[in-house]
């Protein structure tokens, strides 16, 4: 908003909303930073309890990509797993000291 549309009577109830929130902001910041000078202690939330959520969401979406999977690969396919792309003696060959 430039200076003259702040000017502007309309956008009066715009203007004193985003100097609340532009108060808000500088209260919180200043907050933080007195906080963090005094290095007082933030109540943390529980890093176990959020892990063992997680790894319930983990659990269950591995589930359901094993179930999604078995819908869409039935087991009666066999997936065979696909040769290497270089021989040994190919490979050796690759790593041998060339000068």
């Amino acid at each position: 908003m430039n200076t003259q549309d702040r000017r502007l009577t309309r956008n009066i109830a715009l203007r004193q909303k985003i100097d609340r929130l532009q108060a808000i902001h500088h209260a919180l910041e200043q907050q933080a930073l007195a906080m963090a000078r005094e290095s007082s202690s933030l109540t943390l939330p529980d890093a176990a309890e959020h892990a063992r959520a997680l790894d319930r969401l983990l659990k269950r979406q591995t589930a359901s990509v094993k179930d999604i999977q078995s819908e869409l690969i039935p087991s009666t396919i066999a997936i065979k797993p696909s040769p290497p792309l270089l021989s040994d003696e190919e490979l050796r060959a690759l790593m041998q000291d060339n000068p």
